[in-house]
């Protein structure tokens, strides 16, 4: 694991604590999990990609996952089953993880 070092506003660097452990060689079940909510087509999908890509972190996309388990897109789901539906799935994708 790489030592984290902070410059101070004189431009001395110090070095940082370090966290006990590397979240990214934990294994997913125990590894430390960010979840991102909010409004649809509000960019959770792009930032998350992104954020994972950066931290190192496996990207798992609930949209997806319901899809995968419908057999169906989320349009279709979401007009023949409804959005409380939806939302259950991903709430229980989401627990899973």
């Amino acid at each position: 694991m790489q030592t984290l070092h902070k410059t101070t506003q004189n431009h001395d660097e110090i070095a940082l604590p370090q966290i006990p452990y590397d979240p990214r060689e934990l294994p997913l079940e125990i590894s430390p999990k960010i979840s991102l909510i909010g409004m649809p087509s509000s960019g959770k999908t792009t930032i998350a990609s992104h954020l994972a890509l950066h931290l190192n972190y496996k990207f798992i996309d609930l949209d997806h996952m319901v899809e995968r388990y419908e057999g169906r897109s989320l349009i279709e789901v979401l007009e023949t089953e409804g959005a409380q539906y939806f939302l259950s799935l991903q709430y229980s994708f989401l627990q899973q993880i």
